[in-house]
């Protein structure tokens, strides 16, 4: 089964913007809901080592679909994105 997180629309598994699952759908989280912390534990959860960068809004192209407008609170140290705390989801217009 997939995880609860994952990168989309780079060059590989280790880029891309952020998106977390809802049941079967994937949400593209909003632009400025994902700090350093935040991409440390993804990166960690995805077996990609250190965060290179946290590049702006739109670097990666738009989300394709919803987007997840709940910011997490990570420590930095969590093994899961899904382990850190966060707001539930609800639609808003905000970037990618």
């Amino acid at each position: 089964p997939a995880g609860f997180s994952r990168l989309a629309g780079g060059d590989s598994a280790c880029s891309g913007r952020l998106e977390v699952r809802q049941g079967r759908a994937w949400l593209g989280v909003c632009h400025g809901h994902v700090d350093l912390r935040a991409a440390q534990v993804v990166c960690r959860e995805l077996g990609c080592g250190a965060v290179l960068a946290v590049p702006d809004a739109g670097h990666f192209g738009a989300a394709a679909g919803p987007l997840w407008d709940g910011a997490f609170e990570c420590n930095g140290t969590e093994p899961l994105l899904s382990a850190c705390t966060r707001q539930p989801p609800r639609v808003q217009a905000c970037t990618s």
